[in-house]
Order: structure tokens, then C-alpha cells, then sequence
């Protein structure tokens, strides 16, 4: 296989369309070209590619949303890389975010599949945490979080909606909700 990614591209595109259960081995090895042999011989099975697609997906949209410790980077600004990354995904691609679409599945999922889902959301509550922590460094650890878990679901949420009304404007006006909100709650640390 020239490009080794081509077969975790297709997968990611058939997972963010419709989830684990919603493509076969043999779909992803006709949509990238190859013989379902080929596809086993890189990923045995099909919860080892889905694990790998997972993984690179973490990897790849932390490496989008940067460092929210690194003192250079602004709080705001940061919340914001983490808006556009969800817009990006459902007003570029018409796609749920990957982990989004395996977290409604996260029950019935093979393990190795869902610890990569598991550590997406764990990740994205982390880093949400301590960016909220230095937006309003007035508010306790347990504010943080609890605005994290909003955030994290207002944005997933705005892509669910948005791609199941078809129009992705509605995810720009969930955001804009969020924005305002995040806003308000600075203000009202800061006051």
C-alpha cells in the first residue's frame, strides 16, 4: 500500500458518518482500494483499525487545540480554538467529531475501542478544566470542571443538532450562546 493512512482516512470517514456499527471491514477495504487481505494485514480485525483511527484522531486534535498550560496562550483564545475545531468539523467535512459518534455507542463498543473514546472525552475535559482555571483563576477546581463538562457538551450537542437539522448555521448559534455565557461568568469573576 503506498499510502498507509488512506485506510485510516476512509475509516475515520465512515465512523464520523455513521458510527462503528454503521460500516464493514470489506466497505473500507473497497472504498481505499485494497483486498480485505491487504486491510487484515495492517489491522486484524476491525476494532484494531477503529482503535487505531480513535487514537490518531486524539493525537491529531490535541495537536490542533495546543498547550492549555503554556503561559503565552491566551484563555480566550484557546476556548475559542476548541469552538472552531468542533465548527470545522461539521461545517468542512458535514461529520460528527469521530469520538463524539463512538461515545453514543460507547457501551456496545469493543473494549480497546472504547478506552481510545473514553481518553478523548477524559482529555477534553482536562484540558477544558485548566483552561477555565486560568479564563476566571477565581474559581475553585470544581467550578472548572463543571464548566468544562458544559462546554465539552454544548459543542458536542451543537454538532448533533446541527447535522441532524442539516443546517450547520445552528452550530454558530449554539457557540455564540456559549461564548456568551463564558463571558458573563468571567465578568462575574472579575466583578
Amino acid at each position: 500500500m503506498n499510502d498507509p493512512h488512506r485506510l485510516l482516512n476512509v475509516a475515520e470517514a465512515h465512523i464520523r458518518r455513521a458510527g462503528y456499527y454503521g460500516f464493514s471491514f470489506e466497505e473500507v477495504a473497497g472504498d481505499a482500494g485494497v483486498s480485505v487481505d491487504e486491510l487484515a494485514a495492517h489491522y486484524p480485525d476491525k476494532s484494531d483499525l477503529a482503535t487505531a483511527v480513535a487514537s490518531r484522531y486524539v493525537t491529531r486534535f490535541f495537536e490542533v487545540l495546543g498547550d492549555p498550560d503554556d503561559p503565552d496562550a491566551d484563555p480566550a483564545e484557546l476556548i475559542e480554538t476548541y469552538i472552531t475545531a468542533h465548527r470545522n468539523a461539521i461545517a468542512q467535512t458535514d461529520r460528527m467529531c469521530l469520538c463524539g459518534m463512538l461515545g453514543a455507542e460507547i457501551e456496545v463498543l469493543p473494549p480497546p475501542v472504547a478506552v481510545e473514546t473514553r481518553r478523548f472525552f477524559d482529555r477534553n475535559i482536562a484540558w477544558l478544566t485548566g483552561v477555565i482555571c486560568r479564563y476566571t483563576p477565581s474559581a475553585t477546581r470544581e467550578d472548572c470542571l463543571t464548566v468544562a463538562h458544559d462546554i465539552m457538551a454544548t459543542v458536542q450537542g451543537g454538532m448533533l443538532l446541527a447535522r441532524s437539522l442539516g443546517r450547520t448555521r445552528v452550530f454558530e448559534v449554539v457557540a455564540d450562546e456559549l461564548r456568551a455565557r463564558l463571558l458573563r461568568m468571567r465578568e462575574r469573576q472579575n466583578a
